[in-house]
């Protein structure tokens, strides 16, 4: 039994001394850091740092507000002026991203106001031309559908 307690006393005795080693070792860096900062702010005392770190905390904290209320607010600008945008769409579709003062492009040759080289272009809007009437969207020029009707499309061999 006394050669068992002498064996934990030897192994307390190491615990103790080491443990001593390694507090003596943080008080000379918790010392050495104290005297560098020290040297850095000498003038500052220990409260007037804790005080400015307090001042600085703060400080961030508004800051932090404010942006996410200009971050709330730009949301909803941004929001605003999409329902915006998508409003004028579906009231005037062919005016979306036009410059102002330029009129939306017209396909219906009814309301589109007559140009071209005399008074003698209007021609009948009604007119049917092979069943199909025509809306103002042209594909082909109606001398070339007329004369190609009842031929064949020349081919030409691939090369």
């Amino acid at each position: 039994m006394s050669e068992k307690n002498g064996y934990l006393q030897k192994e307390l005795d190491n615990a103790v001394r080491e443990a001593r080693g390694q507090i003596s070792l943080l008080n000379n860096k918790v010392s050495g850091i104290l005297d560098r900062f020290l040297l850095l702010h000498p003038t500052q005392s220990f409260a007037e740092m804790e005080r400015d770190l307090e001042l600085e905390r703060r400080r961030s904290a508004s800051l932090q507000d404010s942006l996410r209320d200009r971050e709330k607010e730009y949301q909803k600008l941004k929001v605003g002026h999409l329902d915006k945008i998508k409003r004028k769409a579906l009231l005037a579709p062919g005016t979306v991203g036009q410059p102002a003062g330029v009129g939306g492009h017209t396909l219906d040759d009814r309301t589109r106001p007559a140009t071209g080289f005399g008074a003698s272009t209007a021609m009948n809007v009604g007119a049917v031309v092979g069943g199909m009437e025509a809306n103002g969207i042209q594909r082909t020029p109606i001398t070339t559908r007329t004369a190609q009707q009842g031929q064949p499309i020349p081919t030409a061999p691939i090369a």
